[in-house]
């Protein structure tokens, strides 16, 4: 969650945007998790109802193992 945050206002601080966003932070979980953006608990009603939280946890944490600096580096040896 604190990834989340960072990022959102990450986003918003490099853009000549005045305010932290929706947008922000919907980008900054497609981002993380790799969904797109139209994908997020931001930009879609009742998400909690609509999604199983543990395949997206699932789908998050294989994103996040793929995309890991230590990965990459193992794979190039």
């Amino acid at each position: 969650m604190q990834e989340l945050l960072i990022e959102g206002l990450s986003l918003a601080a490099f853009t000549s945007d005045k305010t932290c966003t929706i947008d922000h932070f919907s980008e900054a979980f497609s981002k993380i998790s790799g969904f797109p953006k139209r994908y997020s608990p931001f930009t879609i009603r009742n998400y909690e109802d609509n999604f199983d939280q543990a395949k997206i946890l699932n789908v998050i944490e294989r994103a996040r193992k793929k995309n890991s600096p230590g990965r990459k580096a193992a794979a190039s040896k």
